[in-house]
């Protein structure tokens, strides 16, 4: 599938239009970000954010055409579990993995849920074989066992773990915006919420406060929150979104302040799936764990979403919506692209992450691990 490599150019765009990829639909449309040109109320991505930034992640081209680029088969990763003291299970797995720019760009983060409080809910991995420039970490696994690989470099492995500050026991699928991590928090305790984390210095998170996922619907706090996604708004505030029960309903919610240390939040707008519109004659919202807000340079701002589909014959997606509005939120899909994840599952844990040049790279962790050896992959 040499036809399909990614890029960023729109001639890919139309040569994946003409080649007919297999998993890939493009067909974008006309999809406004907003319900007009003058509409000042839109919801823009910041566009002149630069990579590494502390809060905010790089404007990237032609995101529909790096989305439907994605290559069929990634590359491999594994790290040694480390310092991890309780490993997931199938009832308490991965739930998502994000990769932290330069200077720290050898870093991943895991989220998952766990049994107990007291357990941790973040791992920390450095891929201490690479440097932290930020570029694709390119595989560094190797086949010991069917189905079981294992890190070149015995020094690619979990160096820290991190607590929540709360006793909520399902810490779900997380974005970084910039350095700052949105983690959603369910389960355990009534109520839920999305802690922020700086993660500067990756061996420290440190917590910048918890916010309530707070509902106006009489119910006070929904006690779901399976996903959140972040991003800074060319206004210089930011938009925090919460996913419920397998994002079918969506809480939007908007920063009173730009300065993400000390801000409250205002509730914008409640979407649900049965609202979703489309472009490409395809209605299916996937269950999704794992939500991530994309600032494009044509000033949209794009929610891409991981999943798996099927049950005995799974195939593994990753779908590109089209955010609109404001107060009204309108979700359009544009584009989704069937992809092999090898040795993960976008059911369990996924991520995007944008590199120095404005590549777009999607990771995949594994649903649980079995052995000594986390496994990834990057596409």
């Amino acid at each position: 599938m040499r036809g399909c490599e990614r890029g960023r150019a729109a001639l890919l765009y139309l040569a994946a239009l003409a080649s007919g990829c297999a998993g890939v639909d493009v067909r974008a449309g006309n999809a406004p970000p907003c319900s007009s040109n003058n509409d000042t109320s839109c919801l823009r991505p910041i566009a002149s954010c630069a990579y590494g930034s502390f809060d905010c992640n790089p404007a990237v081209d032609d995101v529909i055409a790096q989305i439907t680029a994605l290559p069929d088969r990634g590359d491999s990763l594994a790290f040694d579990l480390g310092v991890l003291t309780d490993l997931p299970t199938r009832s308490h797995h991965w739930q998502s993995v994000q990769r932290l720019a330069a200077p720290t760009g050898n870093y991943l983060v895991l989220s998952r849920s766990t049994t107990r409080a007291e357990e941790s809910d973040l791992a920390i991995i450095k891929v201490a074989s690479r440097d932290g420039e930020g570029v694709r970490l390119r595989s560094n696994a190797v086949a010991i066992a069917p189905n079981m690989l294992a890190p070149t470099s015995a020094s690619d492995r979990i160096i820290a773990e991190a607590r929540v500050d709360s006793d909520h026991t399902h810490a779900g699928g997380t974005q970084l915006s910039g350095h700052v991590l949105a983690v959603p928090l369910e389960a355990g305790i009534p109520g839920s919420g999305v802690q922020l984390f700086d993660m500067t210095d990756p061996t420290q998170p440190r917590s910048l406060g918890t916010i309530d996922h707070d509902v106006p619907d009489g119910a006070g706090k929904s006690s779901e929150a399976g996903t959140a996604s972040l991003a800074r708004l060319d206004t210089g505030k930011f938009l925090l979104v919460i996913g419920r029960r397998d994002a079918r309903v969506l809480d939007f919610y908007l920063s009173t302040s730009t300065d993400i240390r000390d801000t409250r939040w205002e509730y914008l707008d409640r979407w649900r799936a049965g609202e979703l519109r489309t472009t490409i004659d395809d209605t299916n919202f996937g269950d999704y764990q794992n939500l991530q807000l994309v600032a494009g340079t044509d000033d949209r701002l794009y929610l891409v979403g991981m999943h798996e589909q099927g049950t005995v014959f799974t195939s593994q997606w990753v779908d590109l919506y089209v955010l609109g509005g404001s107060t009204d939120i309108v979700l359009t899909k544009v584009a989704k692209r069937r992809i092999t994840c090898e040795g993960c599952n976008l059911d369990a844990g996924g991520g995007v992450y944008v590199d120095p040049t404005g590549e777009l790279i999607v990771y995949g962790v594994e649903y649980a691990t079995v052995g000594s050896t986390v496994q990834a992959m990057e596409l």
